[in-house]
């Protein structure tokens, strides 16, 4: 049976992987350029994790203690990104919006889900590297090497699939595809803060009044704290009120 922690590594990838390269497709970007892109996030890597593995031992276990609450971030910065493109979707069917902000500004808010998007794709493998390295007997920057090779590869493969498959129009696309983020934040929110946490309590001999571990406790209360603070943005934003 696969292990839960190298099943998340590969959902990882694989699902970062399908939304860069239909990312790119949206944005209309052309082949040559994707391609470079593609290489050039996955240099970045590649010099991160072998940064990364020269102070392996104070980086593992910090990354091993907080994965849980990193890639719950991680997650819920993927579902706001997949809020963004569906407010894209439904804004842009509408009039052109007024600039009321200066043009550099203005460029950074039209790119931010691009921006968020790349940035998720990046922490995400880069954290789960560091994270399943030392289970699978590889150091840090052996399995690096080998997720960004994968990672590219599906890149350009799902690239060429979807941009030969897809004729939805870009603004439906905006609204699929941002619905797609969405459901891969839940899903990493579930892999990596539920599903270990629930592991580790059914392992256990449990009394009536034995209570969740602390730190599931304290990741739940954060969580339930940036949800609120979210949901009173989006409730007092004009801008966010087209989403619902």
């Amino acid at each position: 049976m696969i292990d839960l922690q190298i099943l998340s590594y590969i959902i990882v990838i694989v699902l970062s992987s399908i939304a860069i390269s239909t990312s790119l497709i949206n944005n209309s970007i052309n082949k040559n350029n994707s391609i470079l892109i593609a290489v050039y996030l996955g240099l970045l890597i590649l010099v991160s994790v072998f940064i990364s593995n020269i102070f392996s031992k104070s980086i593992i276990p910090t990354i091993n203690n907080n994965i849980s609450f990193i890639m719950t971030i991680i997650g819920m910065v993927l579902i706001y990104t997949g809020y963004r493109f569906i407010l894209d979707f439904k804004i842009k069917s509408k009039k052109s919006i007024e600039r009321k902000y200066p043009k550099i500004i203005y460029k950074i808010n039209e790119e931010l889900s691009l921006i968020l998007l790349f940035f998720s794709y990046y922490a995400a493998i880069l954290i789960n590297i560091i994270y399943v390295a030392p289970s699978i007997w590889l150091s840090i920057f052996e399995l690096g090497l080998i997720s960004v090779g994968i990672s590219i590869i599906l890149i350009i493969a799902s690239y060429f699939i979807l941009y030969r498959k897809i004729r939805t129009p870009k603004r439906m696309f905006n609204g699929i595809f941002g619905f797609f983020l969405m459901l891969s934040g839940i899903l990493y929110f579930t892999l990596y803060m539920f599903v270990p946490n629930l592991q580790n309590v059914l392992s256990q001999n449990m009394t009536p009044l034995s209570f969740p571990e602390t730190n599931m406790m304290i990741y739940i209360l954060i969580i339930v704290l940036i949800s609120v603070a979210f949901g009173f943005v989006f409730k007092k934003s004009k801008r966010f009120k087209n989403l619902f």
